[in-house]
């Protein structure tokens, strides 16, 4: 997660546990991070605490969401193998990259090449080789910007892609907050901004 964003890019994290309980807590900075230029999905309602069971179950959404799953590492029983028969199960695509034979802990990648289960990978050429036709499939065109009101133009360039509280947006704009609140849900409904808990506000990134 923290290399995607270090990139400039966008990632999404899915949690074993309500999206307010974030484990293990020295995360918190980088899940507002990902929060504000990506999303946090969870299963699970507010308050629900992290639970073992909790993790194998959401890696069904992880590798929902995504076009492919590789495989660095596995023991022959590992977590990371359930994840693999799941994205096979959805119809994703499964990428393994190959262990010594002597390295127990990638037996099981060793093992999903073997069976055929998954592509072997050995630079990420391999990856997008697979993956880029896909990208291009589901391409799609480029919106018309819509028409603004001129509140909605100022609201949104006192924004960024980090969280901003109302408070703060109102300084910044010499907005009262019922108006700058009725503007910013107009801005939603647009596509444009998203809201966090608190009041928080942030562009959308697309």
């Amino acid at each position: 997660h923290a290399a995607a964003l270090q990139a400039g890019g966008r990632t999404l994290a899915v949690l074993g546990s309500g999206a307010d309980w974030i484990y293990p807590a020295r995360n918190l900075s980088l899940a507002m991070r990902i929060a504000a230029s990506g999303a946090i999905f969870s299963e699970y309602p507010l308050g629900a605490r992290p639970d073992a069971v909790h993790f194998p179950r959401r890696n069904r959404i992880v590798s929902g969401l995504s076009l492919g799953t590789l495989v660095v590492e596995a023991y022959e029983k590992g977590g990371a193998l359930i994840t693999a028969g799941l994205a096979l199960e959805q119809n994703r695509e499964v990428f393994a990259i190959p262990s010594a034979l002597t390295n127990s802990a990638g037996a099981g990648a060793n093992r999903l090449i073997q069976r055929g289960h998954a592509k072997l990978v050995q630079s990420v050429d391999d990856l997008l080789v697979e993956i880029e036709p896909a990208f291009e499939a589901k391409a799609a065109p480029v919106p018309a910007a819509p028409d603004l009101h001129t509140i909605e133009r100022q609201l949104l360039d006192a924004l960024s892609s980090e969280a901003t509280h109302i408070d703060i947006l109102c300084a910044r704009t010499g907005l009262d907050t019922s108006t700058a609140l009725v503007y910013l849900l107009s801005l939603e409904f647009k596509g444009l901004v998203f809201q966090m808990a608190g009041k928080q506000f942030y562009l959308n990134g697309v």
